[in-house]
């Protein structure tokens, strides 16, 4: 609770153009289970970067997809490294 009551909410309204300013490749490893950012949505957040090198949906995984599924994280982050 203490986390949230310090959140900045206005902070996440920044993000969109944040985003934009973020030149480095950026692989997305996305949840394809996840409630709180469903698939659908993944177009919409993957215009705002100038430089998607990939997107990737993890099966039975939710919003804490490295923690649910690590090995196929830990191969994605891998490849999107070598």
């Amino acid at each position: 609770m203490h986390f949230l009551r310090r959140m900045q909410f206005l902070r996440l309204d920044e993000f969109m153009h944040l985003h934009r300013q973020l030149a480095m490749p950026t692989m997305f490893v996305w949840g394809s289970d996840d409630p709180t950012f469903p698939i659908p949505i993944a177009p919409q957040m993957l215009s705002q970067f100038p430089n998607v090198a990939g997107f990737h949906a993890v099966a039975n995984a939710k919003l804490l997809v490295h923690a649910e599924q690590p090995h196929e994280v830990a191969q994605r982050i891998e490849g999107f490294l070598a």
